[in-house]
């Protein structure tokens, strides 16, 4: 009985001596060179750096100005894919991938160079592959077997596409708060044939007869009237 009390004790006497540095600790706490304002001897011998915002960023070091030239991205959650028979187009980062889907087993047999920006939307028309990355639209061919996949050709936007649908002759890409339409007469080589400014960005588009329906997040679901083109 003597023993427990004792070593009741001794664990009643650490417990005041743990709390007692912790009051202590907390009534001075520890101050880091940012709080007092004096730098670092870290911070004393850094170099000055600073990006640029542009399309073609710059990185400044000590005075001293760099072109940032992109030279690869690899991965990348997938955001649009489109089917064509055995075969699904999707996006993986700035990457257009294609994957056979006829087996047991979907195998991955061909991928893009890296593209202007992340891919958002595909769509798929006939033998040919709509792709809308960064403020680009790219086309590819689309191939049978497992050729790479290059693309043919890309048209500039005024903005990043965040939704794309193709119907016969033309494609519909929402680029900013602009609606662009191309007429797709030589499905390789788009040509842009008129172009719609809206009222807030949307994020997808359908088409059913002469009517283009958006959805245009905060400005709810707009009807579009396509018959004048």
């Amino acid at each position: 009985m003597g023993r427990i009390r004792w070593l009741s004790g001794i664990r009643w006497a650490i417990a005041i001596l743990f709390c007692g540095s912790l009051a202590a600790g907390c009534a001075h706490p520890r101050t880091s060179p940012a709080a007092t304002g004096s730098p670092s001897p870290a911070d004393a011998t850094a170099p000055s750096i600073t990006l640029s915002p542009t399309a073609s960023p710059t990185l400044t070091v000590a005075g001293s100005t760099m072109a940032l030239n992109l030279m690869g991205q690899y991965g990348g959650t997938p955001r649009a894919l489109a089917v064509d028979g055995r075969r699904v187009y999707f996006g993986v980062g700035m990457h257009l991938a294609m994957a056979d889907v006829g087996g047991a087993t979907p195998r991955l047999v061909a991928e893009s160079p890296t593209l202007p920006g992340a891919v958002r939307v595909v769509a798929v028309q006939g033998r040919w592959v709509y792709v809308g990355a960064g403020p680009q639209l790219a086309v590819f061919a689309a191939s049978p077997g497992d050729a790479p996949l290059q693309p043919i050709t890309s048209v500039p936007l005024p903005g990043p596409v965040s939704a794309l649908a193709v119907a016969e002759r033309y494609a519909w890409a929402v680029a900013g708060q602009s609606l662009v339409v191309f007429d797709l007469a030589e499905p390789a080589a788009p040509r842009q044939a008129g172009m719609l400014a809206l009222p807030a960005p949307s994020h997808s588009i359908a088409l059913r007869g002469p009517y283009a329906y958006l959805a245009a997040a905060d400005g709810g679901l707009r009807v579009l009237d396509l018959s004048t083109f």
